[in-house]
């Protein structure tokens, strides 16, 4: 049931390709490289840094370091979390379920004074 979200950098020495483009970003958690390591996975692709109640945390799975950003928004905020406030709001359906069930019209009765 594991599912893997994957992050495909295009490598451009001059940046001519990249010029303009939004550069895509997410809530707690930035993706990180080492353009000085002789190892290419760490210079192209590098590893994912989410920042949990202050601190750094370097993940290497894109699916990790998301949630465990979203797990520490829902441990602080509760109930109070609002779907924009997380990266993968789908994970947390319960959460963000209606907790009154509509009531149908028909079943609305008036009251009657006398």
């Amino acid at each position: 049931d594991a599912e893997e979200y994957s992050l495909h950098l295009r490598h451009d020495n001059n940046n001519n390709n990249n010029r303009g483009k939004k550069k895509h970003s997410w809530k707690g958690v930035k993706n990180q490289c080492d353009t000085k390591s002789k190892d290419e996975w760490a210079k192209r692709v590098g590893w994912y840094v989410a920042t949990i109640e202050g601190e750094k945390h370097a993940l290497s799975l894109l699916s990790t370091a998301l949630r465990a950003y979203d797990a520490s928004v829902v441990r602080k905020k509760g109930v109070a979390t609002k779907e924009s406030d997380l990266n993968l709001p789908e994970d947390w359906e319960l959460l963000f379920m209606d907790e009154k069930p509509k009531s149908k019209k028909a079943s609305k009765k008036k009251e009657i004074v006398k």
